[in-house]
């Protein structure tokens, strides 16, 4: 995983060092970060898309720490973030709609390659692939184990490539997976780049 072993406290983030990996080099992702730093700090929402996301997936990344092969705690953060994002990006100002607005970071504001990825990422038993929208309530469930019953134990994913698929059994369903917590990680970083691009871009136009 991204991340610099300078950061003990999450206070020091560095933030464009943070999202290297979702870049095509250090310079992009440095660029990418000044241009967004230099909105205005009271419309600036791209930036607190791309502060929030950060502190969530680097929380998540010392959960690995101290309970590596327990990806619920991560998927946890991670959709903490990707509801963080979505809200913002439409706006609203209301309470709950929580699985409405992951659903719609992944599949709408995420790319089509993470669209790809999670309808193939899940296999139903005997049944075959589910939907990209399928996958996104199946982690959406993980996250309310954990956030409502601290139910972490009872999930898992790969842990690395070389280990192939696992069986997984989530709310009587049995599925297997070969969905890595690294893609999902990567997954919610360039759903807050696109974001902040996109948020970046409509302030641009409307300050020419």
């Amino acid at each position: 995983m991204n991340q610099s072993p300078d950061n003990v406290h999450i206070a020091l983030i560095d933030f464009p060092a943070f999202y290297e990996g979702v870049f095509p080099s250090a310079k992009a992702a440095e660029d990418f970060y000044s241009e967004v730093d230099r909105l205005p700090p009271n419309h600036n929402t791209a930036k607190v898309i791309l502060h929030q996301t950060a502190r969530m997936v680097w929380l998540a990344d010392k959960i690995d720490d101290v309970a590596r092969g327990r990806p619920a705690f991560q998927i946890l953060f991670y959709l903490i973030a990707a509801e963080f994002v979505a809200k913002l990006v439409s706006n609203f100002k209301g309470r709950g709609k929580v699985g409405d607005h992951i659903l719609k970071f992944f599949t709408e504001i995420c790319c089509d390659e993470t669209r790809v990825r999670l309808g193939n990422s899940f296999k139903r038993t005997p049944y075959g692939d589910v939907s990209a929208a399928d996958a996104v309530g199946l982690l959406y469930g993980v996250r309310c184990n954990v956030a409502h019953e601290g139910m972490y134990y009872s999930f898992s994913l790969p842990l690395d490539k070389a280990e192939g698929s696992v069986l997984v059994n989530l709310d009587g369903n049995t599925f297997t997976t070969d969905l890595l917590i690294e893609e999902i990680r990567r997954m919610v970083l360039e759903g807050a780049v696109s974001a902040s691009r996109t948020l970046l871009s409509a302030a641009s136009m409307s300050n020419p």
